[in-house]
């Protein structure tokens, strides 16, 4: 690629190719803008992926150098094919995939960071305050074992949990700030045929919990779909764990 690229190319190329040499120019922007922000910004399993944005750049230096060689053949039949090849990769790959790419990459970026407890106020900030009014603002001081779960990406509904081990007086505490609709233990609260309710219990255990329940509703975009929404407060038996959650499948 380095050969490719080297001076003597680039001049036959600015000047029997001018609309070729610009249309590299513009795919290289293209391509390490995207590229710089995924390396820099992103997590560290995404920055890998921002490598893909420079592809596009590397297809229209090889159409460009192929341009270069062809041009004491076929002169006109070349500035106009490796021209209308560029402007295809740039329009249509770089430009109208890469930023199709690129959101796609932003909303797994913002999912794997709010699933990190130092994102906590990143994930609240991400969910409808409506939904998530009782988390607290921040994780409380002294709080152990804390555990977080977000799915803010919206491509399988949202949802957000924080569990930590307290005590009693911080979970009486809470109790009291709210009116719950409803309180049931884990069996009751997560029969599907009644409530459709998750509570998420991979390595955030419920199943020895009392759910206290603030939000608790089914609502239906047409006669075929229905999505729960449901929200509140967790508290174990041996009440010395708490549990916030939120969740929406819609």
């Amino acid at each position: 690629m380095i050969s490719i690229i080297n001076r003597e190319n680039v001049r036959v190329l600015k000047n029997l190719h001018p609309g070729l040499y610009w249309a590299s120019l513009i795919s290289l922007i293209c391509a390490v803008l995207p590229f710089t922000y995924s390396l820099v910004s992103f997590e560290w399993k995404y920055k890998l992926l921002g490598v893909l944005f420079l592809t596009p750049f590397i297809i229209t230096i090889l159409i460009s150098y192929a341009a270069v060689k062809l041009f004491k053949y076929i002169p006109n039949l070349s500035r106009a094919l490796s021209f209308a090849l560029n402007i295809f990769v740039i329009l249509f790959i770089q430009i109208c995939l890469g930023l199709l790419f690129f959101y796609i990459l932003m909303l797994a970026d913002l999912d794997a960071k709010c699933n990190q407890i130092k994102h906590y106020k990143l994930a609240l900030s991400n969910i409808d305050l409506s939904n998530t009014f009782h988390f607290p603002r921040e994780i409380p001081k002294g709080a152990k074992n804390v555990k977080l779960k977000a799915g803010v990406a919206y491509w399988s509904g949202e949802d957000l949990y924080l569990k930590f081990d307290t005590n009693k007086e911080y979970i009486d505490k809470e109790l009291k700030k709210y009116n719950f609709i409803k309180i049931c233990d884990y069996s009751k609260c997560r029969d599907g045929s009644i409530n459709w309710h998750n509570y998420y219990d991979n390595d955030i255990v419920t199943t020895d919990f009392t759910f206290y329940v603030l939000g608790d509703r089914m609502y239906s975009g047409s006669s075929k779909h229905y999505a729960p929404c449901h929200y509140g407060i967790g508290v174990n038996y041996d009440t010395n764990q708490i549990l916030y959650y939120y969740e929406n499948s819609d």
